[in-house]
């Protein structure tokens, strides 16, 4: 419920990660590793679908199986003031393995996304407003670091981007 804390100790949850209640904006509900990048969401995409106020930090989302051909890592659809923060994200196996459909007000800040697979876009932006990507680093994506489409007001600034095996955006 609104206000709490969920904090994940050092191991791996094999499991979805899919809130069902949102947060306010005086108490964000957040979801986070007790140990930086050590809780390891391994099992299918955080889906964050019709939910608001909603803080994940500091989790590993690696080598999670794909869910249909979309979303590998996370799903953020229908959401609004979403934060990622200080999240690894390796080895997904779908494409579009960062997605945000429909959203507003969403920050992905300070987070490591590398080495997705099937020749996929890293992260695709769609039909949102007030996106901002900043402080992150991209390495290694097989198709295109990243697909913004039909959205505005997307922010991507202080990124590291290593594409030596893809087009930056497209």
């Amino acid at each position: 419920k609104a206000g709490d804390t969920v904090s994940f100790l050092p191991g791996d949850y094999p499991d979805s990660l899919i809130p069902a209640n949102s947060g306010t904006a005086e108490r964000p509900i957040v979801f986070q590793a007790e140990q930086r990048r050590q809780a390891r969401l391994k099992g299918r995409r955080v889906d964050l679908q019709g939910v608001s106020h909603i803080i994940m930090r500091g989790f590993y989302l690696g080598d999670l199986k794909p869910t249909g051909n979309r979303g590998g890592w996370m799903q953020i659809r229908n959401a609004s003031c979403i934060t990622v923060e200080d999240c690894q994200f390796i080895g997904a196996a779908a494409q579009a393995n960062f997605i945000v459909l429909e959203s507003t007000d969403i920050r992905v800040v300070d987070c490591d996304f590398a080495r997705n697979q099937y020749g996929s876009d890293m992260w695709r932006v769609d039909q949102c407003r007030r996106v901002i990507f900043e402080g992150n680093s991209f390495c290694r994506a097989l198709h295109t670091l990243g697909l913004p489409q039909d959205s505005e007001g997307i922010v991507f600034r202080g990124n590291v981007c290593h594409s030596g095996w893809s087009r930056n955006f497209e």
